[in-house]
C-alpha cells in the first residue's frame, strides 16, 4: 500500500463509511500472526517516495462526489 500519508487503518475505513453515507461501528481488533505483526511494524509500507500524491480522501471525494 502505498500512498502520500501514513495512518492507522480505521482511518480509510471511517471516511469510506463517510463518503459513501454509510453508519456502522468499528469495532477495535488486533488480528494474530505473523502476516498481521508485519503490518503491525509497517513492513507493508513503501520505504521510497511514491508517485501518487492524492490522498485517499481526496480519492473517495473525486469517486463519490455527487454531480450539481
Amino acid at each position: 500500500m502505498g500512498g502520500p500519508e501514513i495512518g492507522p487503518l480505521t482511518e480509510p475505513a471511517r471516511a469510506s463509511l463517510g463518503a459513501t453515507g454509510r453508519k456502522r461501528p468499528l469495532m477495535p481488533a488486533r488480528p494474530a500472526g505473523k502476516a498481521y505483526a508485519g503490518y503491525r511494524r509497517g513492513d507493508h509500507l513503501s520505504p521510497e517516495p511514491t508517485v501518487e500524491t492524492a490522498t485517499f480522501e481526496e480519492f473517495l471525494t473525486e469517486r463519490f462526489s455527487r454531480p450539481g
